[in-house]
């Protein structure tokens, strides 16, 4: 038999409401790639919609913005990372990687 430590994590606010966890991590890292919320949702499954419902669930517990988009002229449908999303990304891979360096993967029982 094969055991092995899984964990999964997420970031709350203060109040312990959900703030971001592996999908909405990966849908601000798509944003961020692609500069657009719809290509980043159509890259990973969502709808546009599901996306939008993430990102203003997010900012209505932080209270801040993470996302601004632009609707016309130059810029037309481009979605881009705020200062404070590029933060919440940052954190949420600092968090990541250092769970990764504790080497939970590794076997823990093997008989």
């Amino acid at each position: 038999m094969y055991l092995r430590f899984s964990c999964r994590f997420w970031i709350e606010n203060e109040n312990g409401k959900y703030v971001l966890g592996e999908g909405s991590f990966l849908l601000l890292k798509e944003i961020e790639n692609t500069g657009s919320l719809s290509k980043a949702a159509g890259n990973l499954g969502m709808s546009y919609s599901y996306a939008w419902r993430k990102i203003k669930k997010i900012e209505n517990v932080v209270k801040n913005r993470i996302v601004k988009s632009h609707r016309g002229g130059r810029e037309k449908g481009q979605t881009l990372l705020t200062d404070y999303g590029k933060d919440l990304l940052s954190l949420y891979k600092k968090l990541d990687e250092k769970i990764k360096d504790l080497k939970l993967d590794e076997q823990i029982i093997n008989r």
